[in-house]
């Protein structure tokens, strides 16, 4: 008995006969085929839509409160949230703070952040 569609059989234990191999083998290919097709035309799409999810991020990213913020009040910010890190290291014959603790961590969350880090000595 050949079969047209195993649809019923699906997630089953049915063990296909002989002519139903030969025949699932065909849709297999059919079915592999279609889907090249559909990546040809849909993935060029879903590029095009990541390109355009980046922008709008971007674009945002622009939009944020913290750009606004002048940095005499960032600098300020940055003194006060970072725990005294050089006293944590006194006493250790091995100072190893985490950069969590350090105000590298500040200097790696944007050009900004980096050049007004640098540039204020009371956290070095």
């Amino acid at each position: 008995m050949s079969r047209l569609s195993f649809e019923d059989v699906l997630g089953t234990n049915y063990v296909p006969g002989h002519n139903e191999r030969y025949t699932i083998k065909i849709m297999v290919e059919s079915m592999e085929a279609e889907l090249v097709s559909l990546d040809q035309v849909t993935l060029p799409q879903v590029a095009e839509r990541d390109k355009l999810k980046d922008k709008i991020l971007a674009c945002k990213a622009l939009l944020a409160p913290t750009r606004r913020l002048p940095s005499e009040l960032v600098r300020e910010i940055f003194n006060h949230s970072l725990p005294s890190w050089l006293s944590k290291m006194e006493g250790s014959a091995f100072p190893r703070p985490r950069v969590s603790e350090t105000p590298l961590s500040l200097a790696q969350v944007s050009r900004h952040w980096r050049q007004i880090a640098l540039t204020t000595p009371s956290l070095w």
